[in-house]
C-alpha cells in the first residue's frame, strides 16, 4: 500500500491511495528482483540504493520501470485498486470531517482496505512508511488491523499490518509506479495546461495499455485477467 500526493497541500489537486493484493508473492518477487539487479548495473550511478520511483524516473531508468509494470500485469493473481481524491471536486472537503491530516489519511486508508477484502479473506497489509504525528495516539498498524470486509460471510479481515520504508520492498515500489501513473493521468486530463514529463507520460501510458483502457482518469473496474480498479472518491 502507498500514497501519492499531499493531502494538505493547496497546490496539489489530487491525493491518491493504492492497494496491491497478491496471494502468491514468489513469482512477482523473483522477476522484480531480476529487473532491479539489471537496473542497478545499467542505470548511470546505479547502486544498491536504487529504487523504482514514479517521481524519480529518468530516460535511462524508464525501461526498467516499464518492465516492473509488465511484471505486475503478467502475474495472474495481481490485484490493484486506487482511491483518488480530487480536492477541487464539489463536496470533497476532508477538512470538514477530520481534525488532522493524519486522521483523514487513516480513514481513507481504512476505506480502501475494507472495500477490497473478499469474504473469508485474511490479509496482512504492508504499507510505505508515513510518520505518525507525535500528538496522535492512533497508529496506522492498529487502525488498519481492525479493518473487516464490507460484505460476505465470513467477513474478510486484516490480521496484521506494518509500515516499511519503500527501499526495502519491491511490491511497495510497484504500487508507487501504478499509483503515480494513475494520478498523472488525472492531472493530464483535468489540468492539460500543466507541463508534464515524457518519462512519466510513458509510465501512465503503459499502465493504460496493459489495463486495456482509453483513459485511466475515470472510474472503472477490470475484474480480469488482472483485477485493476480506479475509484474516484465521491462524498
Amino acid at each position: 500500500m502507498d500514497e501519492s500526493g499531499a493531502l494538505a497541500s493547496a497546490t496539489q489537486r489530487f491525493f491518491t491511495l493504492g492497494l496491491m493484493k497478491t496471494a502468491d508473492c514468489g513469482p512477482f518477487s523473483d522477476i522484480a528482483h531480476r529487473t532491479w539487479d539489471r537496473a542497478i548495473s545499467s542505470v548511470p550511478g546505479g547502486s544498491p540504493a536504487f529504487e523504482f520511483k514514479f517521481n524519480a524516473v529518468t530516460g535511462s531508468s524508464l525501461p526498467f520501470h516499464l518492465e516492473l509494470i509488465d511484471a505486475f500485469f503478467d502475474q495472474p493473481s495481481s490485484y490493484f485498486c486506487a482511491l483518488v481524491l480530487d480536492k477541487q471536486r464539489p463536496g470533497v472537503n476532508w477538512q470538514g470531517y477530520f481534525s488532522t491530516v493524519w486522521d483523514a489519511y487513516l480513514s481513507y486508508a481504512r476505506v480502501l482496505v475494507s472495500n477490497n477484502l473478499d469474504p473469508g479473506e485474511e490479509v496482512c497489509v504492508i504499507a510505505d512508511y508515513l510518520g505518525k504525528p507525535k500528538k496522535s495516539a492512533k497508529y496506522f498498524e492498529a487502525e488498519i488491523a481492525r479493518c473487516t470486509g464490507k460484505a460476505g460471510t465470513p467477513r474478510g479481515r486484516v490480521f496484521n499490518a506494518c509500515m516499511l520504508d519503500s527501499c526495502s520492498s519491491l511490491p511497495i515500489q510497484v504500487v508507487d509506479l501504478l499509483l503515480g501513473g494513475v494520478r498523472h493521468a488525472f492531472l493530464a486530463d483535468r489540468e492539460p495546461g500543466v507541463q508534464r514529463d515524457a518519462n512519466k507520460d510513458a509510465i501512465s501510458m503503459r499502465i493504460r495499455e496493459r489495463a486495456g483502457r482509453k483513459t485511466l482518469a475515470t472510474n472503472f473496474t477490470n475484474p480480469k485477467p488482472n483485477y485493476f480498479s480506479i475509484w474516484e472518491f465521491t462524498p
